[in-house]
């Protein structure tokens, strides 16, 4: 399945959640009814038994329109707190954040790992949290979007895996980012809170009853309603382990078989699977927030007398034999001297595959390979040293995106414009920084613009709005200062943009919104047009505009002068079709290929500018061999 068509397969899945969720809302209408219309008529046939001499449609009515109000509004709340991001999910779990400055051999092998699969998938490099108290082997990823993506650990899993075990779990997790699970499991974690709602409010309401002292008139009623709703919690909790389980199962098992396509080696992940098998503390998580992410973790957080019924995870040997069919079925015995003993193995050591080219550079999009993430740790290591050693902190963030704009040194007036003023407006923090990796920055290869960025982000999610608001004022004065925008430029501000926006006003989870390319055509216009000026000989553009055409069926498409839009156009021209159906983006992007390629040389700043722009379309790109 590819990356189009598992996102497709999460919106289905979406769907399917929704109609759950109401019929399992419509449930807890009717139980709560029978509650209340039980309690009236006990309370109506004092000494008499229970009755139902007090049920009527008004109360019906009544009772419904508050229990609707109660599991909505609680939904709603929940995925509301929830647009700050996997972050304050990882946070609630009792993570906390692994700087970059850390000096644990562990925790610095861990960081590695994700920032390699991260660039070598085209995201940003999500944060990642440790659970320093958690002695369980587990792992998450949580956020609805790649922006505001956060990784989370457990610290038995950093005491017990090797590096080529954490990097199949890494990749699993990966998975669920790239391919749409992680948004779908936070909006399930919204949904059950809500139908989790009714069973807390009996539980506050017999606690209240507890403390008030007893025996006031109609207590006893109070009482029964109470423990009526705890009841029906129950019958919630029941319904929501249903839910997760019927969602969740089968994306394991393409989680899996995407770790082992992406590391190109099963190893690594059935490896650990083993371990959390014949590991005594199992992958369990003691925290009491643990059964809300239940559905989300690596394995089975949480242990339960339902586990086979309405588990959330196929069972460890089914999801091994699946990766490693020959695997005999016997368990390790795991201590961290089994770790220690292991022979590490870096996954540029893997047998290399097919290399992407320009041919299949579309089908690309979201697909990793061992290939991806060997380019990825070569991409890293050649950056040159002072970047890397600057570029994790927030100064050093703004300064990395302020290098990645200043004009070359043949360009001397304009660059000691832009130098003038970043001095004139900035700290003395990024301005010791940017004077540091200058010299860097006049040599650097446009191949590790991307990657770069892809890093820095992370770091600005310390910088307030105010701050963020002057800094990407900062970003547009330079890129505006010789008074052209260039596609990357325009990608860099394009990709802060965004980005400072999830991190200040909560994940943007916009879904589909056009099912017809007829619905944007003026953007594709706008689109052609620019990437025909930019990258195709004047010459050649009917062409290449004509081959472009037939790959979206539009050939009423018209070629648009230079005048006739704006970069603000542009880049609001990019907005729209990125709420396009799965399957069209899938054609969008071999639209941009196809005008971008179009003299078959296929440069390493042609190749950048298809990522950038997939990225703006929220389709991740690999890096391209």
């Amino acid at each position: 399945m590819n990356f189009f068509q598992s996102q497709a397969k999460a919106k289905s899945q979406t769907r399917k959640l929704v109609f759950m969720f109401c019929l399992a809302v419509l449930s807890l209408i009717i139980l709560t009814n029978l509650l209340i219309m039980f309690a009236l008529g006990y309370a109506s046939t004092e000494g008499q038994g229970p009755g139902l001499s007090a049920f009527n449609w008004e109360i019906f009515l009544i009772v419904s329109a508050i229990v609707l109000l109660v599991v909505l509004g609680g939904s709603l709340y929940k995925i509301n707190d929830l647009r700050s991001g996997g972050g304050y999910v990882a946070k609630s779990l009792g993570g906390t954040l692994v700087k970059h400055d850390t000096t644990v051999h562990q925790q610095r092998v861990l960081l590695n790992v994700v920032e390699e699969m991260a660039i070598a998938a085209g995201t940003p490099v999500p944060p990642v949290y440790l659970l320093r108290n958690e002695k369980g082997i587990n792992a998450f990823a949580a956020g609805f979007t790649t922006d505001d993506a956060a990784i989370g650990v457990t610290q038995g899993a950093l005491d017990y895996f090797t590096r080529e075990e954490l990097q199949g779990v890494i990749a699993h997790e990966f998975s669920h980012i790239i391919h749409g699970d992680m948004r779908l499991n936070m909006r399930l974690i919204g949904i059950l809170h809500g139908i989790l709602l009714l069973g807390l409010i009996g539980y506050y309401l017999l606690r209240s009853r507890a403390y008030s002292g007893g025996s006031k008139k109609g207590g006893n009623q109070l009482v029964f309603l109470a423990i009526g709703l705890i009841v029906i919690g129950y019958g919630g909790t029941f319904f929501g382990n249903m839910i997760k389980a019927s969602v969740s199962r089968k994306r394991e098992y393409l989680a899996d078989a995407s770790a082992v396509q992406y590391t190109r080696n099963n190893r690594g992940i059935a490896d650990a699977l083993k371990k959390i098998g014949g590991y005594s503390e199992g992958s369990n998580l003691e925290t009491k927030e643990a059964p809300t992410m239940s559905h989300a973790y690596f394995a089975n957080g949480i242990k339960s007398s339902f586990m086979s019924l309405f588990a959330t995870h196929p069972p460890l040997d089914q999801r091994i034999k699946a990766i490693e069919p020959d695997w005999t079925g016997t368990y390790p015995k795991v201590t961290k001297e089994m770790k220690q003993s292991h022979k590490e193995e870096r996954v540029s050591s893997f047998t290399s595959g097919v290399p992407i080219t320009s041919t299949n550079m579309v089908e690309s999009v979201g697909q990793l390979g061992a290939d991806n993430i060997s380019q990825a740790q070569a991409s890293i290591a050649s950056i040159p040293s002072l970047i890397k050693k600057n570029i994790y902190s927030a100064e050093g963030a703004m300064a990395v995106f302020f290098g990645l704009l200043l004009a070359k040194t043949d360009e001397r007036e304009l660059l000691e414009k832009q130098l003038t003023y970043v001095k004139d407006n900035n700290s003395e923090a990024v301005i010791y920084k940017l004077d540091v990796m200058l010299n860097d920055f006049q040599g650097l290869e446009f191949k590790h613009r991307l990657p770069l960025m892809e890093i820095a982000l992370p770091q600005l999610r310390s910088v307030s709005r105010e701050d963020s608001r002057k800094f990407l004022s900062d970003v547009n004065w330079l890129i505006k200062a010789d008074d052209q925008v260039s596609i990357f430029e325009w990608s860099i501000e394009s990709r802060l943009k965004h980005y400072l926006k999830s991190v200040h006003d909560g994940a943007d989870y916009k879904t589909s919104k056009y099912s017809s390319l007829r619905n944007v055509k003026s953007e594709l216009e706008i689109l052609m047009s620019l990437l025909s000026s930019h990258f195709v000989d004047q010459a050649d553009q009917e062409a290449a505009a004509n081959d472009a055409k037939k790959t979206v069926g539009m050939d009423s498409l018209n070629m648009l002068s230079a005048d006739a839009f704006t970069m603000d156009q542009f880049s609001k021209a990019v907005e729209s079709l990125a709420l396009l159906e799965p399957e069209l983006k899938e054609k969008v992007i071999e639209f941009c290929y196809l005008l971008v390629t179009r003299d078959d040389d296929f440069s390493i700043e042609e190749q950048e500018t298809v990522r950038a722009l997939s990225e703006c379309l929220g389709c991740p790109m690999p890096m391209v061999n």
